[in-house]
């Protein structure tokens, strides 16, 4: 793995540093959150509702608004690169997915919505299984379950910093996917961390009746996924250490 001359070896990606910064950066843009989680509330609650109706019509409308979600996250990720990295943000920002990466965006949503959706069912498959079988078997489906499980948890693990590559790098959906992989690969700690404070950040805005849910949730997560992501960037030469909104160098410097 290569690395700028500035990005010294030393360098250990600190997660306490991005989420205090985290915190800070809903605080500064908590109408921009605000904003994103309200739009991307009510497309969910719109999928809840729709999805009462016949199965064909349901499925259709909630793909629809599944590939209606994908480019305002994208868009989201880039507003808070900007703002995060000093490049000076616009509200326009937010439709960056809608106007330019559309294809992109939605691509990668409906990948990683499969690659889950497969892990789940082979989770949940040889679980179910494990009943119906001898002893023998059922320790070969339990260790099924665990690989599934643990396949879950890496891809979600990839999601933190899959749009901060493409806000950092613009690069295409299977070289973001490869990047985010070694990523994970490579510093595991610090991303089970990160999914810490992402599953700990989900159970307090779900306590007060979702509430922050609808509030700040969906606009938040990207903030943190930018902050999380620039750690490692640090850690790889792509970004100063000290002056984050300098970049020595947009190439990847992840090799497999």
């Amino acid at each position: 793995m290569n690395s700028k001359s500035h990005s010294s070896e030393e360098y250990r990606p600190r997660l306490w540093r991005a989420t205090k910064l985290w915190a800070k950066d809903i605080y500064e843009n908590l109408g921009v959150v605000c904003a994103i989680s309200f739009i991307d509330s009510f497309f969910l609650l719109a999928a809840f509702f729709l999805s009462k109706g016949p199965l064909v019509q349901s499925f259709i409308m909630i793909l629809a608004i599944f590939t209606a979600i994908c480019p305002l996250s994208f868009g989201a990720t880039i507003f808070a690169h900007k703002k995060i990295y000093n490049l000076y943000p616009s509200l326009g920002d937010l439709a960056f997915g809608y106007r330019f990466s559309l294809a992109k965006s939605v691509g990668l949503g409906f990948l990683n919505l499969i690659f889950l959706w497969l892990a789940f069912a082979g989770f949940s498959m040889s679980l179910f299984e494990i009943k119906s079988f001898e002893i023998k078997s059922g320790m070969w489906l339990a260790i099924m379950a665990a690989v599934f499980f643990y396949a879950g948890i890496f891809w979600f693990g990839t999601l933190i910093y899959q749009l901060p590559l493409i806000a950092l790098q613009n690069s295409g959906i299977f070289s973001t996917l490869r990047k985010s992989c070694l990523m994970v690969l490579d510093n595991p700690l610090f991303t089970v961390g990160a999914i810490f404070v992402i599953i700990s950040f989900t159970i307090l805005c779900a306590l007060p009746a979702y509430v922050g849910f609808v509030v700040v949730y969906f606009g938040a997560l990207p903030f943190f996924c930018v902050r999380a992501s620039r750690e490692l960037f640090i850690k790889y030469g792509l970004v100063d250490p000290y002056e984050d909104q300098e970049f020595e160098d947009h190439s990847c410097k992840l090799n497999p």
